[in-house]
């Protein structure tokens, strides 16, 4: 379906906490549209403020461009951050709402776009591509990585594909989504699948069948440049660059993914790029204090060091010296040791936590689901013999698994 109809549609959600970022992203959206571009805007917006949503609320020229405030059912999804398992804990709960905006959007398409973005052209480009019968476009994932031809962000659900989908920004299909039941089985996947993301996860989990590639010009993820030399970055991208500051200015959606946020932090390329959009949505650089990226990973650093202090102490160090680093892990038991192991993963990215399994923990994944996991070892973090013994059993003659990728804390 390629839909050259106006106005442009587009959606973000926001809470209190992400409503700054979002309000600077509708001005980059506005102030990069041609004069004659349509644009209406539906914010879904979760217990904001009155100054926040008065902020949202003169973005818009009231001609052609507009913004409508939704108001969402306040904690409606906030079950799923109480969750022990494994999503990324710098998205919100809100994230979730993505799933009903077959039902809280009135219309027939719409392109969706996280808060930590800007927009750097007139957006009518992303609009006016054909959808070629899907429901869905979306750009790959720029921190995946492929073996045989397989993403491994998608092994992680347990899918075998070649890709793996940011929800970041994404061309929606309203009506073929309303069609297929879309939302029903994103929130099935949510309540039954491995979910690792707020949100994403689902995407690719339950519609990956519906999903059209776009190009990551359309949600350039920044953190890619934390982890990738320019040169690589282009192969990803399918470009050829000579530097990072020549491919910025050629991306059409800049997406700060990641926890080091340039309104936090000063990022080279990305911060000025913020503030630039910033200051037309009426804030003062006055307001931000800056850290150094530096700091926060000397601050991580120090942190790491007086966590693997006090766990030697305790006896509860991550056996690194039995599993390879980026190796897929399983880890059975949420308690003590548990809970060490995953902070110590969490800090040092060491290895990929695929599942957090115990049987005593309703907030846990179930060890059912390590059947149809892609893993590397499973870990029994527990001390006591006796548990060991068991759990090792039931994992052995229960689900088949393979004793030589089982690794024991104690003998």
């Amino acid at each position: 379906m390629k839909n050259t109809d106006r106005p442009i549609i587009t959606v973000y959600i926001t809470d209190e906490d992400f409503s700054m970022p979002t309000t600077v992203s509708i001005a980059s959206l506005f102030d990069n549209a041609y004069e004659e571009t349509e644009i209406v805007v539906y914010v879904i917006c979760d217990a904001l403020s009155e100054t926040a949503k008065s902020k949202l609320a003169v973005l818009g020229d009231g001609i052609n461009k507009k913004v409508v405030l939704l108001d969402a059912r306040h904690d409606k999804y906030s079950c799923f951050s109480d969750r022990t398992g494994l999503c990324i804990n710098h998205v919100s709960h809100t994230a979730v709402y993505k799933f009903e905006l077959t039902d809280m959007i009135p219309e027939k398409k719409a392109i969706y776009i996280d808060g930590d973005t800007v927009i750097t052209d007139d957006i009518s480009e992303l609009w006016d591509i054909d959808m070629e019968g899907g429901s869905i476009l979306a750009a790959v994932d720029l921190l995946d990585s492929y073996e045989d031809g397989i993403s491994k962000m998608a092994k992680g659900i347990g899918s075998v594909v070649p890709r793996y989908y940011n929800s970041g920004v994404m061309v929606l299909d309203l009506e073929r989504l309303r069609r297929i039941n879309g939302t029903q089985r994103l929130m099935e996947y949510r309540l039954n699948g491995i979910n690792r993301y707020m949100d994403q996860d689902a995407f690719n989990g339950a519609l990956y069948g519906e999903i059209k590639q776009i190009s990551s010009k359309y949600n350039f993820m920044m953190q890619v440049t934390d982890f990738e030399d320019i040169d690589k970055i282009g192969r990803l991208c399918g470009s050829n660059w000579e530097s990072v500051e020549e491919c910025v200015k050629d991306e059409l959606i800049i997406h700060f993914a990641g926890p080091i946020k340039p309104w936090k932090y000063n990022r080279p390329w990305f911060t000025d790029l913020f503030l630039k959009y910033y200051e037309k949505a009426g804030f003062s650089a006055k307001e931000l204090k800056l850290l150094s990226p530096l700091k926060r990973l000397n601050d991580d650093k120090n942190w790491l060091k007086a966590q693997i202090k006090t766990e030697k102490e305790k006896g509860y160090v991550f056996p690194y010296e039995k599993i390879k680093a980026g190796s897929r892990i399983i880890i059975w038991g949420t308690g003590n040791v548990g809970k060490s192991y995953k902070y110590q993963l969490d800090a040092t990215s060491y290895c990929e936590a695929v599942l957090w399994v115990d049987t005593k923990d309703p907030a846990a994944d179930s060890p059912e689901m390590i059947v149809d996991t892609a893993y590397d070892h499973i870990i029994i973090a527990t001390v006591r013999p006796d548990f060991t013994k068991e759990i090792e059993e039931f994992l052995i003659k229960k689900l088949g698994c393979d004793k030589a990728k089982i690794v024991k804390v104690i003998s």
